[in-house]
């Protein structure tokens, strides 16, 4: 919508839709997760549920940029918040098993775009992490460099200081977290 919601335009050109829902299959898709690149207002990403996208076009048109990535499915995408062609993702080996696959857990961070991915992991449990996170389970902090915060559906919080090279846990035996926020105190 470009006035204020009165009137929509779908915005889903390119985008895979084999995800059906059943209870509204008029909907079509089911958007995990959409986010505008910092200083780039038609630079879009998502993550849904058949893989990631990048619009250049304000979400006119989608190219898929899930080659690379172990699974199509994921909920938690981050975008670095100074360098617009830099993104996190956090993927799910599927709808029916929202774990990371193979029971890794890795970051996939792309600095060219969704071009490429390089799995991060040190630091992060790398057997029998059956753990999942939510929507609104991962972001950045404004920091130089810039510090990347994970939240699982176990009560733990990973983060990285150093843009996702090395993670160590911040925080263990929460409640499943649902949403991650940072502020930088002066």
């Amino acid at each position: 919508s470009e006035d204020g919601g009165n009137t929509w335009v779908a915005c889903n050109r390119g985008v895979r839709a084999e995800f059906l829902p059943t209870k509204y299959p008029e909907v079509g898709q089911c958007v995990h997760k959409l986010l505008m690149a910092p200083g780039r207002p038609d630079l879009l990403y998502q993550q849904n549920h058949c893989g990631v996208y990048r619009s250049e076009t304000a979400g006119d048109d989608w190219t898929e940029i899930t080659a690379g990535l172990p699974s199509d499915f994921g909920f938690a995408l981050a975008i670095h918040p100074r360098a617009p062609e830099t993104l996190y993702v956090v993927p799910l080996q599927e709808a029916d098993f929202r774990c990371p696959p193979g029971g890794q857990l890795r970051v996939y961070r792309s600095r060219d775009g969704g071009q490429s991915w390089k799995a991060l992991s040190a630091g992060l449990p790398q057997e029998y992490a059956f753990v999942g996170m939510y929507r609104e389970g991962m972001v950045t902090d404004s920091l130089d460099p810039a510090g990347v915060y994970v939240g699982t559906n176990t009560g733990k919080i990973f983060a990285s200081n150093d843009e996702g090279d090395s993670w160590d846990v911040l925080a263990d035996h929460l409640p499943p977290v649902y949403s991650v926020s940072v502020s930088v105190c002066e």
